[in-house]
């Protein structure tokens, strides 16, 4: 595998000039967000960088632990911020419970059924935990949204459909399948296209270690089958659950 160095690395950031200068060029005033956003992505992945490499020399079963703890902290958090709804506490815990619960198990069934592992190793533990977590962060924070402004937007068409003798979960059923079909299709759409339109990250990145393009293309099409997986899981869980926060304990619509 080829090392990039420091010098190297250096000189990548000439695509980031391209890019200020193409919105200085069309005058969208994001020169500083561009700038910020560089140079939070490069601080936080060298630090991430720095401390799973300490984990992997290491060996040590309890900082991948925290490690994973933390990712599932702030996956968390950036699924509720992305949502951009004002959510009620219970389906707050609802994401958190969904989304934790929902990317642990696909995770370890990822892990002890497809790829067989049954000693704790850490760099396939935390890397697949991201790529499936990110994932299923992603559709959650959709299926929320959507879900959520569905309500808001067909409040009068919920309530009719009640008065007409629907149970809770056949009058909020056309907003479940909506939030649901959305939050499946940027997947969906990502593998509409693989291999033909783009290589993926992890298979680019196995096939210039060295590996072998067969093999990295077995491992790139179970992460993806477990993304989608994962996704399905901890969304249909959401919505399953999360709906039942709109109404009380006589079926009536509960909008504060």
């Amino acid at each position: 595998m080829i090392d990039i160095s420091i010098l190297q690395l250096i000189i990548a950031y000439a695509f980031v000039a391209v890019t200020i200068l193409v919105s200085g060029f069309f005058k969208l005033s994001r020169d500083k967000e561009i700038i910020i956003a560089t140079l939070r992505m490069t601080v936080q992945l060298y630090i991430v960088g720095y401390v799973l490499k300490y984990i992997f020399d290491t060996k040590s079963v309890l900082l991948a632990v925290v490690m994973l703890c933390l990712m599932e902290g702030f996956a968390v958090n950036n699924a509720i911020s992305r949502a951009k709804v004002k959510m009620r506490p219970s389906l707050t815990v609802i994401i958190i419970v969904t989304l934790v619960c929902g990317s642990l198990l696909s995770l370890s069934i990822f892990l002890l059924v497809v790829l067989g592992i049954r000693d704790f190793n850490a760099r396939y533990v935390i890397g697949i935990c991201g790529m499936l977590l990110g994932a299923s962060m992603t559709g959650i924070s959709i299926a929320a949204r959507t879900f959520v402004d569905g309500m808001n937007r067909d409040r009068v068409k919920v309530e009719s459909a009640l008065m007409l003798g629907a149970t809770p979960f056949q009058s909020c059923a056309p907003l479940i399948r909506e939030a649901f079909t959305l939050s499946a299709m940027p997947n969906i759409n990502s593998m509409m296209g693989m291999g033909i339109v783009s290589l993926p990250g992890m298979m680019t990145g196995q096939i210039l270690s060295g590996m072998s393009p067969l093999v990295a293309t077995r491992y790139q099409i179970a992460i993806l089958l477990g993304q989608s997986g994962t996704i399905t899981l901890c969304c249909a869980a959401f919505l399953i659950l999360g709906y039942k926060t709109f109404f009380d304990s006589r079926a009536r619509l509960f909008m504060p």
